[in-house]
């Protein structure tokens, strides 16, 4: 007969994923619950859940020995995550700020709640759940499970799956959490090489998207309020080259400005501006911030293809 001494939080793991294997070969199917699973495997020690069965193996291990195991180091190293109190409620791991788009797109498949949250809308759910009729019914057992495990632990953060009831904690399954963790890490700095670059190269990227669309800025009211103010004054030298008898009437007299109507200096500036082009327009006043915001979204993808190609 073969024996398994459980000594470290990593026999443990190995134990229950060994366990959880041979339950999927019995019943040729997946146990794709994980948290109830677990709590499952805790009852075969007599723990009422997997959060309390780690914790006497940790301090089993603690009796042990004095000295840091390379095991409890290893869990030890976790990213840290935290939630920054902004008004996004902005989430960091080790230190990186995480776009919220990772999360809300289902890049990686996983949300971070506070546990607190969490404990509060299960608890609502469960109540639906155990109402006669409930279509959530057959969930109520997997539900109070995952309560359950949530309960037991002490961690302020939880990783929820966006795709199923799965839920992650740091105190119980420590190697998937810090998995995701890295997951989402992995995902935010491709997400940085799209969009970090050059302010030279961004300028480029604008000018060929310009160009690309044949952007009229004519078209764009934000812009074309910014370059009439910017450049009043060029209008009004060019209205006065280009229309003397309107602006000059009365000979030895300063220039007269009541002809040069909205359409007519609109008219104007449009010549103008295909004159200086571009380039020289990205310069005037604040149309280069204006643009960029307008054609970020084109700048990302152009970006993006000259990465992948």
């Amino acid at each position: 007969m073969a024996y398994f001494a459980i000594n470290t939080l990593s026999d443990l793991e190995t134990f229950y994923q060994n366990y959880k294997r041979h339950l999927a070969e019995q019943h040729s199917t997946e146990y794709k619950h994980d948290n109830k699973c677990r709590n499952r495997f805790a009852d075969l020690f007599g723990q009422p859940n997997w959060a309390t069965l780690a914790a006497v193996v940790e301090r089993s291990q603690a009796a042990v020995t004095e000295q840091p195991d390379d095991d409890l180091a290893q869990v030890n190293e976790i990213p840290t995550v935290y939630v920054r109190d902004d008004l996004m409620g902005t989430v960091l791991i080790d230190g990186i700020e995480i776009d919220r788009d990772l999360f809300d797109d289902g890049e990686v498949g996983y949300r971070l709640v506070e546990r607190e949250d969490y404990l509060t809308n299960l608890k609502v759910e469960i109540g639906k759940a155990a109402k006669p009729g409930s279509h959530n019914h057959g969930w109520l057992s997997d539900m109070e499970a995952d309560l359950s495990a949530a309960k037991g632990v002490s961690d302020r953060y939880l990783f929820e799956s966006t795709r199923d009831n799965e839920i992650v904690i740091a105190s119980i399954s420590p190697e998937r959490f810090a998995e995701i963790c890295n997951e989402l890490l992995a995902e935010q700095a491709k997400l940085n090489a799209l969009t970090t670059f050059s302010t030279e190269q961004e300028r480029e990227y604008l000018l060929a998207v310009m160009e690309e669309k044949e952007f009229d800025p004519m078209t764009l009211p934000d812009l074309n309020g910014e370059l009439r103010e910017e450049l009043n004054d060029d209008i009004l030298r060019l209205f006065e080259e280009r229309f003397e008898e309107l602006a000059f009437p009365e000979p030895d007299c300063g220039a007269d400005y009541s002809k040069l109507t909205n359409q007519v200096f609109d008219q104007l500036l449009d010549v103008h501006l295909r004159e200086i082009g571009n380039e020289a327009m990205l310069m005037v006043g604040d149309a280069y911030d204006i643009l960029r915001e307008h054609f970020n979204n084109e700048i990302l993808e152009l970006h993006q293809r000259g990465l992948e190609g």
